[in-house]
């Protein structure tokens, strides 16, 4: 899985064992990034946190 800024360049790649389908933040911290793949679902602590919830 690739990771663009804003502005399209690559900052960097997820390397996941099967093709991800979506990716959403959570967690009480919003900084869990949860991934769906084809048969599984993988979850990430990551140093940043994600957009704001609506």
């Amino acid at each position: 899985m690739h990771c663009y800024d804003p502005d399209g360049t690559l900052i960097g790649r997820l390397r996941v064992p099967e093709p991800v389908s979506n990716v959403a933040f959570g967690g009480p911290r919003n900084n869990r990034l949860f991934l769906t793949a084809t048969t599984s679902l993988y979850s990430l602590v990551m140093s940043v946190t994600g957009a704001p919830r609506l």
